[in-house]
């Protein structure tokens, strides 16, 4: 497991161990200070689980063609499925959330 620091927040992340795999990355974090991040530009998405008070929320977020800002609520635990190049899910194809993220309600 690795831990990466950015700003306030702390990422601990996994590496899958498998070369064929649809899953390239797990990661987690909580955060601490309402603040933004910075997304960095990537070509693959991610599956977005988040709890604040109580409650549970699901997004997918990216591919991203540049940097881009995502917010980070006090007091929200994260947990991120950062799937491999390639890996689809319907009806959600990597294209139709290019710079931006679908919540799921």
């Amino acid at each position: 497991m690795t831990t990466e620091e950015a700003v306030a927040l702390r990422f601990e992340h996994r590496d899958t161990e498998i070369d064929v795999s649809l899953v390239d990355r797990v990661w987690r974090t909580r955060s601490d200070a309402e603040e933004t991040m910075t997304s960095a530009a990537r070509t693959c998405w991610h599956l977005i689980l988040s709890r604040a008070q109580g409650r549970l929320l699901a997004s997918l977020r990216g591919p991203e063609t540049r940097a881009t800002t995502a917010p980070v609520p006090p007091g929200t635990e994260f947990l991120g499925v950062r799937f491999a190049f390639g890996a689809v899910l319907r009806p959600h194809p990597a294209a139709t959330i290019v710079d931006g993220y679908v919540p799921f309600q």
